[in-house]
């Protein structure tokens, strides 16, 4: 049962309410604050914060507008039995952030989502703000060389070479991308290492596999 939130960042240069928001977000998201929990009081959050009520009650009409929680007159505001959006990266990646050892496994038709999601804690590692010791990143991909269930033709959803080669250019750009800043991140002695490796597996069960 959550109780005690997350302490907040105080370099966080985010609108009070936004910063509740997302933590409270992040609670729901990774299931600290499971689905039909009841969310503490604003009297409670806003002692546990340290905030105004007017800051509390903005940051809870942001997550009721998510979808994430609802407001039950004369009871209190819970979570969603099932919320309305699917969770995100972002939370989990969050959470992997806070450990010493950071280890990441995605699978996915590219790595964008990944890419989107790792910004921000790279931002905090560069400027200190976390520091974790290793960092390994492993990416499952699929093999566009050969037909795929998706991505298709939109017309009448047959195999398009074209469609396959350029969501291949997406993901080597994107993978490139997160292997190059790891890179960064090592040799600026910011971790003491960080990996990234790569496998792409056919529909017919073959596999190959790189790592920088």
């Amino acid at each position: 049962m959550f109780s005690t939130p997350e302490p907040l960042d105080p370099d966080d240069d985010r609108p009070p309410y936004e910063q509740v928001a997302i933590t409270l977000s992040a609670a729901i998201r990774t299931r600290k604050l499971g689905r039909g929990d009841k969310i503490p009081s604003q009297k409670e959050l806003t002692e546990a914060y340290g905030f105004a009520r007017a800051t509390i009650q903005r940051a809870l009409r942001e997550l009721e507008d998510e979808g994430l929680i609802v407001s039950r007159k004369g009871s209190g505001v819970y979570v969603r039995n099932r919320t309305e959006r699917p969770a995100g990266l972002r939370p989990h990646v969050e959470q992997a952030f806070a450990s010493e050892n950071v280890s990441i496994d995605f699978a996915g038709f590219s790595s964008e989502t990944l890419h989107g999601a790792l910004q921000e804690p790279i931002d905090k590692i560069r400027i200190g703000r976390l520091t974790p010791s290793t960092i390994n990143i492993r990416i499952l991909m699929p093999d566009m060389s050969v037909p795929q269930a998706a991505p298709v033709r939109r017309e009448d959803g047959s195999d398009d070479p074209r469609l396959r080669a350029r969501m291949h250019d997406m993901m080597v750009s994107f993978t490139r991308s997160i292997a190059n800043t790891m890179h960064e991140l090592s040799v600026l002695g910011l971790v003491n290492e960080a990996k990234v490796s790569v496998r792409v597996v056919s529909t017919a069960g073959h596999s190959s596999s790189s790592s920088t």
